[in-house]
């Protein structure tokens, strides 16, 4: 057993606050960690444990606007706290992007490639803080995971406004735009998780915040606008050509009582909708 002292002004209670505000959140971006295990020898009953099992489900790739890059695609299953072991998993999205010529890193070395990562929720969500690999206490309220080799100032409690941090952001940007287009062509149901939501971001003047707006956010609905198809009982529709019945009606109107009511108009498929109602937030 290694001892560590520690300074006399931290106590159990502040190192097992610290372990806490970590969560199963700090596990979700790391590439061999799996269990964050907090363990008291007087009292075993204030534990903390956390733990996540990985399983790579596939491989890809992702055409940026300079280059095309692998993309490694893994599920992420919460197996501790054990009470949000059958509520939610995540679908994380990992790749390099190659250092644009001359752009440096704040006071720290920068290689020729530099990882992102975003994490998308499969079933219940919540907001989590932007990583660079562990997360950081910069709130932004999207319940999308964000990760990238982020420039943080010197105390790690914000990010840096400067344009290596811009950068990384267009790229993420770009991955969730990506990663939305890919799960709506196999998965619809799971795919409006994908959509990052204005409504769900820090409304302030934050710059973390307003970069995630106009370079996450407004990127992917952009991309969605122009690119998206849907697949139909009639073939493929754009999302400017859906059309769906008011949630009071949903019991009442058949897909095809709401094609006869918009003949203009295509039917948002039942099955393509997702059982919590995000869809309608979406579009």
């Amino acid at each position: 057993m290694l001892t560590i002292p520690l300074d006399s002004r931290v106590t159990r209670d502040s190192v097992i606050d610290a372990v806490r505000e970590l969560g199963v959140d700090a596990l979700i971006f790391l590439r061999s960690i799996r269990k964050l295990h907090f363990h008291d020898l007087d009292d075993p009953a204030r534990g903390q444990v956390f733990e996540v099992d990985v399983i790579l489900s596939g491989q890809d790739a992702i055409n940026f606007e300079d280059e095309e890059v692998a993309v490694e695609i893994a599920d992420v299953r919460i197996v501790e706290p054990a009470a949000s072991g059958s509520a939610n998993w995540y679908r994380r999205y990992s790749t390099r992007r190659s250092v644009s010529n001359g752009m440096k890193r704040a006071n720290k070395a920068t290689g020729s490639t530099t990882p992102i990562a975003i994490a998308v929720p499969m079933n219940t969500a919540h907001s989590i803080r932007i990583s660079d690999r562990m997360p950081l206490p910069v709130e932004t309220g999207l319940t999308i995971g964000l990760d990238a080799q982020f420039d943080p100032d010197s105390a790690r409690s914000t990010l840096l406004p400067n344009e290596w941090n811009e950068a990384r952001f267009a790229d993420l940007g770009q991955l969730v735009a990506w990663s939305a287009l890919r799960a709506f062509g196999s998965e619809t149901p799971t795919a409006w998780n994908h959509v990052p939501l204005n409504a769900e971001v820090d409304q302030t003047t934050d710059w973390a915040a307003t970069k995630v707006r106009t370079l996450v956010i407004e990127v992917c609905h952009d991309t969605l606008r122009d690119q998206l198809e849907v697949k139909t009982a009639t073939g493929v529709a754009a999302l400017s050509d859906l059309t769906y019945e008011a949630e009071e009606l949903e019991d009442l109107l058949t897909e095809d009582d709401v094609n006869l009511l918009r003949p203009d108009s295509v039917a948002l498929p039942r099955r393509s909708r997702d059982p919590s109602g995000r869809w309608r937030r979406v579009l």
